[in-house]
């Protein structure tokens, strides 16, 4: 869904399918903040908090206020947003770094190995970049309606998170330490990695 979703909104109104199925993803919300592979969820009770598949609590919301300007659709998920970047924030063996737990990775990618759907990117390098991502939307989000406290304190765990991953993920001589193309493009797309 959050892959897709800005070119469903670019093609045809959408607001109304993603209010009613972001309401169907908080519903689903795990009380830890984990997000479920797929919603409704309806996979056995272990099937939840991928990165990149639960960011959509996070991305899909700020893509249709972005598309469309209604700050509606932040106000019914801001706090199902907050959740899952608590979630985040409570994985990892490092406060600031999701290395931990299964993540579908690169999926499908076509660097990845025989007989595996995983590509060949470092699984952890995605899951601690789609934090940075959702933690930086969040804290528009929260700026946007004016949550002063959730900005401050939100933009201290994204600046955290952001020096953890070019810490763990980029080189002395500022090389990313996973050569592949998705690393690339995330890192840039991301904003994760300095310079112009």
């Amino acid at each position: 869904a959050q892959m897709f979703i800005r070119t469903s909104a670019h093609l045809m109104n959408v607001a109304p399918f993603f209010g009613k199925w972001l309401k169907d993803l908080a519903a689903d919300q795990l009380d830890n903040g984990g997000v479920p592979f797929v919603i409704p969820h309806v996979l056995d009770e272990n099937s939840h908090s991928s990165a990149a598949w639960g960011d959509a609590a996070v991305i899909c919301p700020w893509v249709i206020y972005q598309c469309y300007g209604d700050k509606q659709i932040l106000e019914q998920q801001y706090e199902s947003m907050k959740a899952w970047i608590d979630y985040m924030h409570a994985q990892g063996e490092q406060e600031f770094l999701w290395n931990t737990g299964f993540h579908f990775g690169d999926w499908l990618g076509l660097d990845s190995k025989p007989g595996s759907y995983i590509g060949a990117t470092d699984r952890d390098l995605i899951a601690t970049a789609f934090y940075a991502y959702s933690t930086s939307l969040f804290v528009k989000t929260a700026a946007v309606l004016q949550k002063e406290e959730d900005v401050s304190y939100y933009t201290n765990v994204y600046e955290q998170v952001l020096k953890a991953f070019r810490h763990e993920f980029i080189t002395p001589s500022g090389r990313l330490s996973v050569p592949t193309q998705t690393a690339h493009v995330l890192a840039l797309m991301f904003g994760l990695v300095e310079g112009p």
